[in-house]
């Protein structure tokens, strides 16, 4: 499986994480992930991400936000909880 460079900005803690990830990982593996390495602290009901300012859906993988052949790509962390009704 393919891997990418998935760089996590989180603006509000003014930090930032790189990690090389599979391009198959769901966006609903990401917050757990984030957890263990330390990068942030739990919340409910969790995090969301951005990529180029479009809310990344939880079901969605990495490699759906991604161009053909890109190597490389970055998030930034969504803190605020969202209530759709």
């Amino acid at each position: 499986m393919n891997t990418i460079q998935v760089r996590f900005s989180d603006f509000v803690n003014h930090a930032e994480l790189t990690l090389d990830l599979p391009a198959g990982t769901p966006f609903s593996a990401l917050t757990p992930l984030l957890y263990e390495k330390g990068f942030l602290t739990p919340q409910k009901p969790g995090y969301r991400y951005l990529c180029q300012d479009h809310l990344c859906g939880e079901n969605h993988l990495l490699e759906d936000y991604l161009p053909p052949k890109a190597q490389s790509m970055e998030l930034e962390i969504f803190r605020y909880p969202q209530i759709m009704v």
